[in-house]
């Protein structure tokens, strides 16, 4: 199989899925799962055996987990390389080094697809370019079936590219918004700005386009409740007080500057 050309997708916006020429393959137990999800996350650059060893069951069990990390590797090569010999080269699971590295197509991971699509979608947006930006917006949003590499979610390892694909996908919601507001479809936004803040109850900017989206509906006296509402969560929380752009947003809507 040429790797250049393999028909494989892999999902981990969510429980990790592989997809080998059009069929989703069972990527095993779950310590052979956060294995496959290690190795995606060094981008194709080898990682050492040692390293795995450590990475997954630490300094105290990892030289009685060599054998384990040979079976599962050999494993993962039968479901990437199907049609392999049994002991021919791997293409795509490559030994080198004492280590081993991950060998994908380009696009092959859909979260590399989502952040891809994120820059691409505000670079639409700031051409006028509504709609596509909401369409390519939506296709990126539509990836994710749950937490990003969940099944190496108790895993440190996983920890800062967790934390940087939720702060992209809590981006993309704000982006869509902002298309919402630029299609005048100041309900849809309202309404999706307010399930938002209830998700993220401290993201400034999901509470800015919370009262900007009311406001423009007409609803200047919710948005300013808003406001309310949001000093008291910040407050309270954090001890501290909104930032400028807020107050200056309130100023803004009390002052009836705010139009469409």
């Amino acid at each position: 199989m040429n790797v250049q050309n393999a028909d494989i997708h892999i999902n981990v916006l969510g429980p990790a899925e592989l997809w080998v020429r059009g069929r989703r393959l069972d990527l095993g137990p779950a310590k052979q799962r956060a294995l496959f999800v290690r190795l995606l996350l060094a981008r194709g650059w080898h990682v050492p055996l040692e390293q795995l060893l450590d990475d997954l069951w630490g300094c105290q069990g990892a030289r009685a987990a060599h054998t384990s990390v040979y079976v599962y590797i050999n494993r993962l090569r039968t479901l990437l390389e199907p049609h392999r010999k049994r002991y021919g080269n791997s293409q795509i699971l490559v030994l080198e080094n004492a280590g081993y590295s991950l060998r994908l197509p380009e696009g092959a991971v859909d979260a590399a697809r989502f952040k891809k699509a994120l820059p691409e979608a505000r670079l639409l947006l700031e051409r006028g370019e509504t709609a596509a930006a909401s369409e390519k917006i939506d296709r990126a949003l539509g990836q994710w079936r749950g937490r990003a590499y969940a099944d190496a979610a108790d895993y440190p390892f996983a920890a800062q590219e967790i934390a940087h694909l939720e702060a992209m996908q809590l981006e993309a919601y704000e982006l869509k918004i902002t298309a919402m507001l630029e299609q005048r479809q100041y309900a849809e936004a309202a309404a999706s700005a307010q399930w938002l803040t209830s998700r993220e109850p401290l993201r400034e900017t999901a509470w800015a386009l919370l009262m900007r989206s009311l406001c423009l509906a007409g609803r200047q006296a919710e948005a300013l409740q808003q406001y309310n509402h949001a000093r008291e969560t910040f407050v309270h929380a954090l001890g501290l007080e909104p930032g400028a752009a807020l107050k200056g947003l309130r100023e803004m809507i009390l002052r009836h500057q705010l139009v469409a």
